[in-house]
């Protein structure tokens, strides 16, 4: 049988042990979280992603390195311009449309692999939002276009850990 002195100090190098072993498994898993984050000239711009709210249809997009310097205009045309002059389209059909461009933002890392993961057309079900898309960008700038049904008011932010871009769309 085990005094209590001995059964106390088994018990303080069992947890000794199970520290050393968490604390080496963490740094492993800290490198691999440290390495997935890439790395761009320019804040990264990796998805957009949206859904719905009691009151409001909420964008989110998500990004690495910073927040971009962010202009937002609404139009009831669902025409753009590409910097080659091209006049095109958003491709979801709606009421007004929201234009976002992200100056200092970019779709590609240091290396020019491309870590924007979205499709560069997203059409919702929601009744605020009807599609997101990503319009070819210029150098240094992300556009996007929300193709808007019936709302009242939209409310453009910024978010931190992680950095991302919030547009609430209220119905």
């Amino acid at each position: 049988m085990l005094s209590k002195t001995s059964f106390a100090r088994r018990v303080a190098l069992a947890s000794a042990a199970l520290t050393g072993l968490a604390l080496l498994g963490s740094a492993p898993a800290q490198a691999a979280a440290q390495a997935a984050t890439p790395v761009c000239d320019n804040v990264c711009v990796l998805d957009v992603r949206s859904g719905a709210h009691a009151d409001f249809d909420r964008v989110v997009i998500d990004l690495a390195g910073g927040r971009p310097v962010t202009r937002a205009d609404e139009s009831d045309s669902p025409s753009y311009v590409l910097p080659s002059g091209d006049v095109k389209d958003l491709q979801t059909p709606g009421s007004s449309y929201l234009f976002l461009g992200l100056q200092g933002a970019g779709i590609v890392d240091t290396t020019g692999k491309k870590v924007y993961t979205s499709p560069d057309v997203v059409a919702t079900n929601l009744s605020a939002v009807k599609g997101v898309q990503r319009i070819p960008d210029s150098e240094g700038q992300v556009d996007f276009g929300l193709s808007l049904g019936s709302h009242s008011r939209y409310s453009v932010f910024t978010l931190t850990a992680p950095d991302r871009i919030v547009v609430d769309v209220y119905r």
